[in-house]
Parts: structure tokens; sequence; C-alpha cells
């Protein structure tokens, strides 16, 4: 036999042998089911995915709870300037910390008030009645303004929900 003759013979020997091989371990697995790791590893990353999901529900129910405070908060700050702008402005004055509860969320309401003309606050305890004349400052060229400050806080909070406003120190 010359060398490429026997070279078929044996390459044509060991593809069978191989293909034989290969048949008998696909036919056996198919007949065996899933192998022990496999199902490991399938368990391993159903695992995996279904942490990863419930983290991320999770987070997003944290996100829109903290949203809804959040709004609730300067709606309450909202509803204080409102309040204040409703009244004259010898009638507006400071709050000191106050409670407010609304549904199961309590919030501290704070609302700070003072006098002032556009680029100038006056000293605290100065009111629209007694600027011209408790201060040196006053330009009667420009308008007196109250200027008013809510502040939400509540536990919890990264940062309180701030509303601010001013008003003309003209009564109505």
């Amino acid at each position: 036999m010359t060398t490429a003759k026997l070279f078929a013979a044996v390459t044509g020997h060991l593809r069978r042998a191989l293909n034989t091989q290969s048949d008998n371990a696909t036919t056996e697995r198919s007949e065996g089911g899933f192998t022990l790791i496999e199902v490991v590893v399938s368990f391993t990353l159903l695992i995996i995915i279904g942490s990863t999901v419930m983290v991320g529900i999770g987070n997003g129910i944290h996100a829109s709870n903290a949203t809804r405070v959040r709004t609730t908060a300067s709606n309450v700050a909202r509803d204080y300037i409102e309040q204040a702008r409703s009244m004259s402005p010898a009638q507006v004055t400071a709050i000191s910390p106050t409670s407010v509860k609304v549904g199961a969320q309590t919030f501290t309401v704070t609302r700070s008030v003072s006098v002032g003309q556009p680029g100038l606050t006056f000293a605290a305890g100065v009111t629209c009645a007694t600027a011209p004349n408790q201060t040196g400052l006053y330009n009667s060229l420009l308008p007196l303004m109250l200027y008013i400050t809510v502040t939400v806080s509540w536990n919890g909070a990264s940062a309180p929900a701030r509303s601010d406003t001013a008003l003309a120190c003209v009564s109505a």
C-alpha cells in the first residue's frame, strides 16, 4: 500500500470511530435528560436574574414613595404660601415650626417673613408698616416687599421642600 492509501484508510477508520462515539454520546445524553451541572447552572442563572428583578422593583417602589412624599410636602408649602397671599401684608407673620399631618406622614412647616426692597432685606422685626421709620436704608422710589419663605421638612428628607414669594407692602 502506498502512503496516501494508508493515510486515507486510517483517516476513514478514525472518522467512523469518532462518529460512532459522538452518536453514542448523543444517544446516551438524550436518553439521560439534563446533567446535574446543567441544572445547577440554570438554577443559579434563575436566582441571579430573579434577584436583579426584585432589587429593581424595590428601588422603583422606594423612588415612587419618595417622590410622593416630596410632592405632598411641596403642596403643603404652596398651601401656606397661598394662605399668606390671601392676608393683608400686615397680618402675615412668621410661623414657628408647626407639625402638619397628611395621611401617615408628618411634616414640619416653618414660615419666615422679612421686609425689604429689591436687592435688600431689612433687619428682623421690621414690618411693612415700620420699615420707612426704622431703617435709614429705605428708598421711597423702590417698593417695599414682604418676602415669605415656607420650608417643609420631614423624617427621611434629603432636603426640605421650599417655596418663596414676594408681596408688595400695600394693604388691600
